[in-house]
């Protein structure tokens, strides 16, 4: 009975000191950049000079073609599960591992098409 409230508790703990951890590390690098006087340029995301800043364009196509991934990767391993001797933990992990990294590639290679025209 304890477990149901303090697992959920845990969780939502161990993001918020995920987050802390990550901000306060940042905020203490960038600290000690500036009181050294170095070239604090690494964190401006894009180059001054004609350079392209990633758009949310580029990250939506990523991650919809890496769901779409999953999905056929999902319909697939239950059919896989279905009509072979796999085991379903088997044919189901190994088809959206299979086709979500078949997502990604098709991602790599579309914003490779899309960079050589420019």
């Amino acid at each position: 009975m304890l477990a149901g409230i303090l697992v959920p508790i845990a969780f939502f703990a161990s993001i918020v000191g995920i987050f802390y951890f990550f901000y306060t590390t940042r905020h203490k690098e960038r600290m000690s950049l500036i009181e050294n006087d170095k070239d604090a340029t690494i964190f401006i995301k894009a180059k001054k000079n004609g350079g392209e800043k990633k758009s949310k364009t580029n990250y939506t196509l990523k991650i919809g073609l890496l769901l779409i991934g999953l999905g056929i990767g999902v319909i697939l391993g239950n059919i896989v599960a279905q009509y072979s001797l796999l085991e379903e933990p088997t044919s189901y992990i190994s088809m959206i591992l299979i086709f979500g990294g078949l997502g990604l590639i098709s991602y790599y290679l579309i914003e490779k098409k899309n960079k050589d025209k420019k």
